[in-house]
């Protein structure tokens, strides 16, 4: 347990590190906040996978910051940088989600997104791609 705690602490301190400066959209937020919520959300429904909840804090390094995959694999290993490269939006398309945990993170991800808005038309959006994604789910759980 000491050790996964360790692990998290240095994925909060790398997180913050790498967004620094960086304010979530309309808000005065640091955007790490974010990326604790995406942790905590997982931690709600049991999850305690050490590498897993790393990547949560850490989904948004690729995407957002100068940080990469060889570097997030450098600091915390292929794994946890493998499911952050799961999640992250590629030129402007949606992730791949090519495992049932970075499906995990990204539906926290977006669950926390939809929590703090109130655009109805993103909420929309939000929604359908939500159902894609659990249905991508439901196939793969079935393979």
């Amino acid at each position: 347990m000491a050790k996964q705690m360790i692990k998290l602490f240095k994925a909060i301190e790398f997180a913050k590190e790498a967004h620094k400066g960086q304010k979530r959209k309309g808000t005065r937020e640091p955007y790490y906040f974010h990326c604790l919520r995406v942790c905590y959300i997982l931690q709600n429904i049991g999850i305690e996978d050490e590498e897993l909840l790393c990547a949560a804090i850490l989904h948004d390094i690729i995407e957002d910051t100068a940080c990469k995959h060889d570097c997030v694999k450098r600091e915390f290993g292929k794994r946890v940088a493998d499911l952050v490269q799961d999640v992250t939006n590629q030129e402007n398309k949606k992730p791949v989600l090519n495992t049932k945990e970075g499906t995990l993170i990204k539906l926290a991800d977006m669950l926390d997104n939809l929590k703090n808005n109130t655009n109805k038309r993103y909420i929309g959006k939000k929604k359908e791609l939500i159902l894609e994604i659990l249905a991508k789910y439901a196939q793969t759980k079935n393979k």
